[in-house]
């Protein structure tokens, strides 16, 4: 973070120094983070990044996600497919090209607030098993999607078991909601509105 503090620092300097805008009024700086990950992986670095202090709302850094997860659905809806190509796996050089070339989208990111009820608990998982949140008021960062209910008990299951290898990681995200699938069909589902208020 240190680093992306300075660079950040240098590129305001830069915009304020009249001599460097006589000399090419056309010059444009910009921080493009490259993240070789997935959906994930680009929320724990936003994280990072607001909890560091950066300010992320100026448009000084530009945010990429290639597609190195494991469902990428960051990176299909931006344009960089579901999976990395050969080319972005041999020719690093390239990539850049494509990253300087690349148009900029908006991304929306959620602050939201969740309060539970004195009944309520949240969980997040830790290492092979789970481990319930103290607070009931917790305040989260969210982007492109959610899931609550059965989705999020297959979510839970697969990232207490997720691997570092992505086939194993689907393979695994499969089993998780057909075990969920034969669990559930005998037991009673709470209706959303009775869980959210």
């Amino acid at each position: 973070m240190k680093l992306i503090k300075q660079i950040l620092h240098q590129i305001r300097l830069n915009k304020d120094d009249a001599d460097l805008k006589l000399t090419n009024p056309h010059a444009e700086e910009r921080v493009i983070f490259a993240n070789c990950g997935g959906d994930g992986s680009l929320m724990r670095i936003i994280k990072e990044f607001a909890e560091d202090g950066i300010d992320l709302t100026n448009n000084e850094i530009y945010f990429v996600t290639l597609p190195f997860g494991t469902a990428n659905d960051l990176p299909r809806a931006f344009g960089w497919g579901k999976e990395p190509t050969s080319r972005m796996l041999r020719d690093v050089y390239s990539v850049i090209e494509d990253l300087d070339a690349a148009v900029e989208e908006h991304f929306n990111v959620w602050e939201i607030w969740i309060v539970l009820r004195d009944s309520g608990q949240m969980f997040v998982p830790k290492g092979k098993g789970i481990e319930a949140l103290p607070d009931k008021k917790i305040k989260i960062l969210m982007c492109h999607s959610f899931s609550f209910g059965i989705d999020a008990r297959i979510g839970l299951g697969f990232e207490k078991n997720r691997t570092k290898y992505r086939c194993c990681n689907t393979l695994r995200y499969t089993w998780e909601g057909v075990k969920r699938l034969m669990t559930c069909c005998c037991m009673p589902t709470a209706k959303v509105k009775s869980i959210l208020s």
